[in-house]
């Protein structure tokens, strides 16, 4: 993941065609304005609230 105000149109359209193939997707879209957030380590399976944990963090 990256700022998409760092790369030109070209840029993202040229990274969308390779997802597009790689994947073998129908299609998809850039948008603007969110965020990813990935929660990974030892033990997260097993840390039932561990969701609503961080979900009500970033409210």
């Amino acid at each position: 993941f990256f700022e998409s105000t760092q790369a030109s149109e070209s840029v993202l359209n040229a990274m969308c065609v390779r997802i597009k193939s790689e994947f073998s997707l129908d299609s998809i879209e850039v948008d603007h304005g969110h965020a990813v957030v990935g929660i990974v380590g030892a033990g997260v399976m097993q840390e039932t609230d561990l969701i609503a944990k961080s979900t009500t963090a970033l409210a």
